[in-house]
């Protein structure tokens, strides 16, 4: 089931899916603008490995509609740092269709799933049936050096009894790495989607049908290594544009530098430097406020790996976010993050996650106050155990806490799952379980709670 808990960006159907720097001149700001509209061009077939590990970037993102039964190609690929899901099974890994010196993976997952809450409502639940349907296709390279890929996927979903609900969101998108040395390489990646906000989002409108936007994204990363020393640097902007709402629309410009230092073998120390910028296509939002932003996180942090049993990163440090109108107030504090895997046994494994990051929001209180943002501080665990070679179970607890700036305004959520993934053939597999979902805010009226079940099967050549 692979779970990604993104608070509240889990959309309807909720299936458990569980950046850094220097300000951008004209001249760059030029490029990532060209390479912005080259992106759908460029797309071609698309590749839905890369699509499927796609983080969500707003409120409204399907995280699980990215998820698809990952399996190493070769035996060595699993011998240090795998999950149980993750680990060599010949039986059931898709061949896919070999073209020349690239793999072609077709896809297509239907998923039928009952929420007893869709409007994620407080005081007006209403039950339905959601069925989604997600096709994918994904074209990889194959050589020895240097890397080229693309990917596309869909996501349709349709209510049984609310289809003014109904969504249709995509992705399309290429990639590429080009190896210039063994120690160095430079990588890119184009690509665009189409998502909506999803009901249960503070940031939600309230209208008729969801609302749409679009996210247009270009990242350049450059990679060095001078014998225990590595380098990394990272240049991207991600347009986003809201239907029917202009004064949402911007432009997210990010800068980032990694150095590390490989302590002994697996053993690395870390800092990282994050430089932003948040423009607003209208200088005035329309309540007359400038949203514009800049700011910045500096980390440290250290990874580990003891043997391929327990390996994962941890970084403390402090971030800020400085904002053009003085009616909002300037988002600053620690940050925390790590992911840390154990495999306790050979059957078993353990995934926790800890995130905090500053979000956007344009959310305000009906009393004149507007929010500036929010720090979103997310806390995860994910385990999961092989039952038979070809039947894993899965189990899940999160809790986020989601505390606004320039608002009176706080939620808790709660999250709760089970789960099972059964591998039939190396083509077809099917997946069922339940999630639970909680909210508890101290604004009045912005509590919820769901229960969903659901049924998935996939098949993937």
């Amino acid at each position: 089931m692979g779970i990604s808990l993104c608070g509240d960006e889990m959309a309807r159907s909720r299936s458990l899916g569980f950046e850094w720097g220097i300000r951008p001149g004209a001249a760059l700001r030029a490029v990532l603008a060209a390479a912005l509209w080259l992106s759908p061009i460029s797309a071609g077939v698309a590749m839905a490995e890369e699509a499927e590990r796609a983080e969500p970037r707003e409120t409204g993102t399907e995280v699980s509609q990215y998820y698809s039964i990952e399996v190493p190609a070769r035996r060595d690929m699993v011998e240090r740092g795998r999950t149980v899901l993750e680990r060599w099974r010949p039986d059931y890994i898709p061949l896919g269709i070999r073209a020349g010196s690239f793999i072609v993976r077709p896809g297509l997952d239907v998923q039928e799933s009952y929420t007893d809450n869709v409007f994620s409502s407080e005081t007006s639940e209403k039950s339905d049936f959601i069925t989604r349907f997600i096709p994918r296709v994904s074209v990889a390279s194959t050589w020895s050096n240097h890397a080229v890929s693309a990917f596309a996927s869909g996501n349709i979903g349709r209510h049984k009894e609310y289809s003014f609900e109904d969504y249709e969101d995509y992705t399309l998108g290429a990639t590429g790495r080009l190896d210039i040395q063994r120690s160095t390489n430079v990588s890119g990646r184009l690509e665009t989607q189409q998502r909506h906000e999803a009901r249960n989002s503070p940031d939600d409108p309230g209208g008729l049908r969801p609302q749409e936007y679009d996210v247009q994204i270009a990242r350049v990363d450059g990679f060095h290594r001078i014998n225990r020393v590595s380098f990394a640097l990272g240049l991207g902007v991600e347009q986003y544009d809201y239907d029917g709402a202009p004064t949402r629309d911007r432009s997210d410009y990010t800068t980032s530098l990694r150095v590390g230092y490989e302590l002994v073998q697996n053993y690395e120390a870390f800092v990282r430097l994050t430089h932003n910028i948040r423009d607003y296509d209208r200088g005035m939002d329309g309540a007359g406020l400038d949203r514009d932003s800049e700011g910045y996180e500096a980390v440290a942090g250290v990874r580990i790996d003891f043997g391929g049993i327990t390996f994962g990163d941890f970084f403390l440090g402090y971030r800020r976010q400085d904002y053009q109108s003085p009616v909002f107030n300037d988002s600053s504090g620690p940050v925390i993050g790590a992911e840390v895997t154990w495999n306790v046994t050979p059957l078993t494994t353990f995934i926790g996650t800890i995130t905090r990051e500053i979000r956007e929001s344009t959310l305000a209180d009906g009393m004149g106050g507007f929010a500036s943002g929010s720090f979103y501080t997310t806390f995860t665990i994910n385990a999961q155990h092989e039952l038979l070679r070809n039947l894993i179970l899965e189990g899940d607890l999160g809790y986020s806490n989601d505390d606004f700036k320039g608002i009176d305004r706080s939620d808790d959520i709660f999250f709760a799952g089970l789960g099972a993934s059964y591998f039939m053939t190396r083509n077809f597999y099917i997946r069922g379980g339940y999630e639970h979902r909680m909210r508890d805010s101290n604004i009045v009226g912005s509590d919820y709670t769901e229960n969903v079940v659901f049924v998935r099967l996939q098949a993937q050549y």
